[in-house]
């Protein structure tokens, strides 16, 4: 797999619902972009940028999605971490 920056394609807006693809035309030296459906005239084009979580895609992209699909919250052992990171208890004095 290869990242390209395309001219043109990539002035196209994400969204993760979106059923429209791109691909490389290897025969005609060439970008193309395929719809699942029509687009109306005057509205905007959208392909998707792969299944991407909010962390993702601000990072690789500078944007996060609204009600995304593919946003993932990772609950890792939080109350061992806690316990991990105070001081060790005291001993009393005799």
């Amino acid at each position: 797999k290869q990242y390209v920056m395309a001219p043109v394609i990539d002035m196209i807006n994400h969204d993760s619902s979106s059923e429209n693809r791109v691909s490389y035309e290897a025969l005609q030296a060439a970008f193309a972009v395929t719809l699942a459906q029509p687009v109306p005239q005057g509205q905007q084009l959208f392909i998707s940028y792969g299944e991407r979580s909010n962390d993702q895609l601000l990072q690789y992209y500078g944007f996060v999605e609204t009600n995304n699909r593919h946003d993932v919250y990772e609950i890792v052992d939080f109350p061992q971490r806690i316990l991990k990171a105070l001081p060790p208890p005291t001993q009393p004095a005799d």
